[in-house]
């Protein structure tokens, strides 16, 4: 049995990549214990690359791709087995604002201004000085070039 499952950065249905119109889901009849929306899946199997075909199940924070053969069998309990298996969740979700602007977080900002992305689930750092920024990031990355392109905008 192959299968994939896909945690969400942004709390929507999403069925393999995809946001599908309702006439193409039905309900999988449970409720995430995660997120408490009704698990939908696909009414057909669909096109994941390869040629293969799967069934796509979605909640707004997890998501399966199962193959049709084995698309009956996934109940609750498989849910309940993909929630206990996440890692701890980090917030890869964050902006940081400066004096002049946005230092990190560009793309995130025009999505949610948009409307792709949600900001309830964003964590927005304010007032950072670029300084304090930059210095976060050799921390984190080292000697990185994304921290040496940073230091060549500040000069």
């Amino acid at each position: 049995m192959h299968s994939v499952c896909i945690e969400h950065s942004v709390r929507r249905y999403d069925f393999a990549g995809r946001e599908l119109a309702e006439c193409y889901t039905r309900s999988a009849g449970f409720k995430c214990p995660g997120c408490g929306k009704t698990v939908m899946r696909s009414k057909v199997p669909m096109e994941v690359g390869a040629g293969r075909r799967h069934v796509a199940f979605s909640c707004h924070c997890l998501s399966l791709l199962m193959e049709p053969t084995y698309a009956a069998r996934v109940r609750i309990a498989t849910w309940q087995e993909m929630l206990a298996g996440r890692p701890e969740k980090q917030n890869t979700n964050i902006i940081v604002l400066g004096d002049n602007g946005v230092l990190y977080g560009h793309e995130l900002v025009r999505d949610i201004a948009e409307g792709r992305k949600d900001a309830d689930d964003v964590t927005i750092f304010r007032d950072v000085q670029l300084a304090a920024f930059q210095a976060l990031l050799f921390v984190r990355y080292g000697d990185h070039e994304c921290v040496r392109e940073l230091d060549e905008v500040r000069a």
